[in-house]
């Protein structure tokens, strides 16, 4: 008999028939049954039940205490940006100019006089001056500068460099005397005789620049600007020039910078 077709397994097959008692115990060990369940979920609860873990957990839930002081510092959204609030800030973190009331001070930032520009310079830059005294700190007015009103408490701090020399008769040999020059910062005289800065100078025969710094030199070496009471309103301030020992000192005009920082009390 031929052209009978072949239906059987493939001879070359890798496959097997899976009887029905293999299948049976198959799906019987892949049932999800009660006893696996509960087996389960005691495994992963025995550690939850433990005195460490509840107390873990417990650390991290809110304290009455904790709660209580939030509650104080809150403030509610409708006191934000009202009068008697909480001022709201714009997006560099500053107050906005709107909710400043005008009475704070804002600006509390230092200024700059100099005598060239914002003051009088009495001895001209080509002319020199002699003093003789040695008893007025107020001998002789170089420079004068006017600090108007800033609108907050202040502290001058005054600077200045002045070209002078001792006068007299030249000894000769080592060109020095007993003549020794001062310079003072004071307000006018009747105003006040706090001096805000001061300096003493060579008894040299030759010209030199002379520095005046925020000190009392003259009075003392402990005064500083800031042992004065800081000042409130406008103030004038003059550089002086005298003489503190012997005859005669000689001040020009060539050079001379006076300037005065106006720096806010805080």
């Amino acid at each position: 008999m031929s052209g009978l077709q072949y239906v059987g397994r493939t001879p070359d097959s890798d496959s097997s028939v899976i009887n029905k008692s293999y299948a049976d115990t198959l799906d019987e060990s892949l049932v999800v049954t009660t006893d696996y369940v509960n087996s389960v979920i005691s495994t992963k609860a025995t550690p939850l039940t433990t005195p460490t873990y509840v107390d873990q957990q417990d650390l991290l839930r809110a304290k009455k205490l904790s709660v209580d002081i939030m509650d104080e510092n809150y403030v509610p959204l409708t006191e934000l940006g009202q009068a008697n609030g909480v001022a709201t800030t714009d997006n560099y973190g500053s107050i906005t100019t709107a909710q400043i009331p005008s009475s704070a001070v804002t600006n509390r930032t230092s200024l700059y006089y100099e005598a060239s520009s914002q003051g009088v310079v009495y001895l001209a830059a080509d002319a020199t001056h002699t003093v003789i005294s040695t008893s007025n700190t107020r001998e002789f007015r170089l420079a004068s500068i006017y600090v108007t009103d800033p609108g907050y408490p202040w502290y001058p701090l005054a600077f200045a460099w002045v070209l002078g020399k001792s006068g007299g008769t030249d000894p000769g040999q080592g060109h020095t005397n007993t003549n020794v020059g001062q310079l003072v910062v004071q307000p006018p005289q009747g105003v006040s005789d706090s001096i805000y800065a001061s300096a003493l100078c060579l008894s040299s025969m030759k010209y030199n620049f002379h520095s005046v710094l925020p000190s009392g030199q003259v009075a003392s070496p402990a005064v500083t600007p800031l042992n004065f009471p800081a000042v409130s309103g406008p103030l004038q301030l003059d550089l002086y020039g005298s003489c503190y020992t012997g005859s005669s000192y000689i001040w020009s005009g060539t050079g001379l910078v006076y300037y005065i920082l106006v720096f806010p009390a805080f």
